[in-house]
């Protein structure tokens, strides 16, 4: 019987264990640290200082690896499935999916580790020892995992020093690549075409550091404002959900990454970092050949031949170029178009496990495993253009090689 085509998947996220930052705090920060503390309601929440500032999740999968519906987080650690943050686990369930590695991303921390951009505004070294600390876990994280597991690191943004200092020392460390907040901007920072961040730029694409905007990485009032309805408390205090303004929310950050991808093809950025790769994550990909088209048509209608001249390529060659999209929850309709537009050559494969309305474990619908989702929606792609998107991508993205 033949080997089955490995799959990475490129978007899941790693419930931190509680005990992340308190089992390597040194003495002088006893007390100051990221820590897991049980409420009044018997739920557990990450505190600092005293002051809650995040859930344990988002995670929704349960210690018998049912998954809770309706709800942001599975309450307690204990009731949590191992798979999502210890490291033996995970793999375990990887093995049982067939999955060859995973991708991963924060979540205390925030998707582009913003929430420490909020986090000890007056104590510049304790909030870098926290990324510091982050990052030395994951590395952790992946050696125990033999790789299956590749974290992307958290980044000191509100200093560039420390930053390009970070990028280095990950990149000693064996880290694949970071997960990057794209709205600096919404925490007091300068943003992403500032001159300050040039010499950033040229750190990622001198150490083929690949670049990650999640979904969610910036501030998420502004889109939480949109929505009509003047209810907008989003977790109720039983834990449930304010289902409409959720799916609103959620969706609206997929719009938002697609306005980073204009924002990387319009400013310039690609042209000046040629060597430079982005990955827009959790975002989908069906909308990209509408946007791309649009672009396109404008490009040639509204671009005067001074601003042309300062482009070698047009939207799509540099979209085909330097960024990745991961497909997300969308099936043949959506893939067909894209691939039959772009090619297979920056797609990537996703599933978000273990987050609210992740595609684990697809019980109740047409696909009863990630293989057979993964089957399906390339019902009528070619082995080449399927190997691709489920493996082979990645691994040249994010320059790794899974085991055969």
């Amino acid at each position: 019987m033949a080997t089955p085509m490995p799959i990475v998947d490129c978007d899941t996220h790693w419930a931190e264990p509680p005990d992340l930052w308190t089992s390597r705090a040194p003495r002088k920060y006893a007390g100051k640290v990221f820590e897991v503390k049980t409420k009044s309601d018997n739920t557990e929440g990450w505190f600092v200082a005293g002051q809650q500032v995040a859930m344990i999740g988002p995670s929704v999968v349960a210690k018998d690896m049912s998954k809770y519906l309706h709800q942001y987080t599975v309450p307690r650690f204990d009731m949590m499935a191992p798979a999502t943050s210890k490291p033996a686990a995970a793999v375990e369930y990887m093995d049982e999916r067939g999955i060859a590695a995973h991708v991963v991303y924060p979540n205390v921390i925030g998707f582009g580790g913003q929430a420490l951009m909020k986090t000890f505004p007056g104590d510049s070294d304790l909030r870098l020892w926290h990324v510091q600390t982050y990052n030395d876990a994951l590395v952790d994280l992946q050696r125990e995992s033999n790789r299956r597991l590749l974290p992307q690191a958290a980044l000191p943004l509100w200093d560039i020093e420390a930053t390009i200092a970070e990028l280095h020392r990950i990149r000693k460390l064996g880290l694949t690549g970071i997960a990057m907040s794209s709205k600096p901007g919404d925490f007091g920072q300068p943003r992403l075409l500032d001159p300050v961040w040039d010499r950033f730029w040229a750190t990622c694409q001198d150490l083929n550091i690949p670049v990650n905007f999640h979904i969610g990485s910036g501030s998420f009032e502004g889109e939480i404002d949109k929505f009509w309805d003047p209810n907008r408390q989003g977790i109720y205090e039983d834990g449930s959900l304010n289902g409409p303004l959720c799916i609103f929310t959620a969706c609206s950050n997929f719009l938002v990454n697609v306005q980073d991808v204009m924002n990387l093809l319009l400013t310039g950025l690609l042209e000046k970092y040629r060597g430079l790769r982005f990955v827009s994550v959790e975002s989908g990909c069906g909308w990209a050949p509408f946007i791309l088209q649009c672009l396109e048509h404008q490009w040639k209608e509204m671009m005067t031949p001074n601003q042309l001249a300062r482009f070698s390529r047009t939207p799509k060659e540099m979209f085909k170029d330097q960024i990745y999209v991961c497909l997300y929850l969308e099936d043949h309709r959506c893939i067909d178009p894209y691939i039959d537009y772009f090619g297979a050559d920056n797609l990537l494969f996703e599933t978000d496990f273990p987050h609210p309305t992740s595609m684990y474990p697809h019980a109740g619908s047409e696909y009863q495993s990630t293989r057979a989702y993964a089957d399906a929606i390339f019902r009528n792609q070619s082995e080449q253009n399927k190997a691709k998107v489920l493996y082979q991508n990645a691994e040249k993205l994010y320059g790794f090689k899974v085991a055969r």
